[in-house]
């Protein structure tokens, strides 16, 4: 029964709504995603489901819109579907605010360069061992251990070590944003088609 209402409803919101926009979800925390969706309550719908009954709808809907078949090739890992009437725009600010910010964990891949800032730390000089032994020169500054130069600690698609974990725990860096991110938007109007990405 679920399914059968989870595709009733998935009919209705391609037929009653301008825009489709499929988002990527990995890693995103259960409350947050209810908190996107009460933000966004009366402006958009946003339907959670494995990829596969995602792709079995749509794969439905095909008859009555053939265009839909260029979403097949987005729907891959864990996503979710938003439908809205709205300018996709300002939806995307809210939803932007939910970005929440995480520590990296052991074989992660860094998204971007993970860059320490020099300075002195508020860490005892006894763990002046862990810093060399990662190749970040240090001295002891009143009584702290002070990072003498910016460095790069992980570079961008590199994986992350457990001395890596460790060290960004020690700092209290959270590198990493977690939230829901376009992967694919169309308009889902049957007389006016247009799929781009942003």
């Amino acid at each position: 029964r679920s399914q059968k209402n989870l595709e009733n409803r998935l009919n209705r919101l391609i037929n009653q709504n301008k825009f489709l926009i499929l988002y990527k979800m990995d890693n995103i925390k259960s409350k947050q995603l209810h908190d996107i969706k009460k933000h966004l309550k009366n402006i958009a719908t946003i339907i959670v489901g494995k990829k596969s009954f995602i792709k079995f709808l749509i794969l439905k809907n095909i008859a009555k819109n053939i265009k839909l078949k260029n979403l097949l090739e987005y729907i891959k890992g864990n996503i979710c579907i938003l439908f809205t009437n709205y300018n996709i725009y300002p939806i995307q600010l809210i939803i932007n605010r939910y970005f929440l910010r995480s520590y990296v964990r052991i074989g992660n891949i860094a998204t971007k360069n993970i860059i320490i800032k020099k300075g002195i730390k508020n860490l005892s000089p006894s763990q002046t061992p862990f810093f060399q032994s990662l190749g970040i020169p240090t001295r002891v500054t009143k009584g702290s251990i002070e990072i003498i130069n910016d460095i790069i600690l992980v570079k961008k698609n590199s994986s992350i070590s457990a001395s890596h974990e460790a060290l960004l725990k020690k700092l209290d860096i959270k590198p990493l944003k977690y939230g829901l991110k376009i992967n694919k938007v169309s308009s889902v109007g049957f007389r006016h088609f247009i799929i781009y990405k942003i």
